[in-house]
């Protein structure tokens, strides 16, 4: 089995476990949502019955044809006529492509690290910090884009 197929096979095992159980937890293993996510943080993923009802700066979990994606929701927007989402990384370095709905796993309600954990995160100030990263990381992508 390729790369690919085996990232595609995870994110449907752990689709269908979070729609057969309501929530699943797994280990961190990137380091795009640093220094709030890190590798080796045990999160709990929970099912979102309604993906209309995100909240600009949850963390989800996104399943496509790479490996599996744990990002912050940003905002919904249109492509085709078709519903889309766009997310970013806390590292705020650029924005994501744009993700189908179905393409939501769950939303991250909590996170282990050693002994201790956070719940959220649907805060106004974690809100803004996350709004404020990911513009931030868009203008630099886009001002070195322009300084080449």
């Amino acid at each position: 089995m390729k790369n690919a197929q085996l990232q595609q096979a995870v994110g449907e095992i752990l689709r269908e476990e979070v729609a057969r159980r309501g929530k699943v937890n797994f280990r961190v293993t990137g380091n795009s949502m640093a220094p709030l996510l890190k590798p080796g943080d045990i999160v709990t993923v929970r099912r979102v019955r309604r993906r209309w009802r995100l909240l600009p700066g949850d963390i989800l979990v996104l399943s496509g044809d790479g490996p599996l994606v744990v990002h912050h929701f940003l905002y919904w927007t249109l492509r085709d006529g078709q519903p889309h989402l766009r997310t970013a990384g806390r590292n705020g370095k650029a924005l994501d492509r744009l993700w189908p709905r179905e393409a939501v796993i769950g939303r991250v309600v909590l996170r282990e690290r050693g002994k201790l954990s956070f719940r959220g995160p649907t805060a106004p100030l974690w809100l803004a910090s996350s709004l404020f990263a990911a513009l931030g990381g868009v203008l630099t992508a886009r001002l070195e884009r322009l300084l080449k």
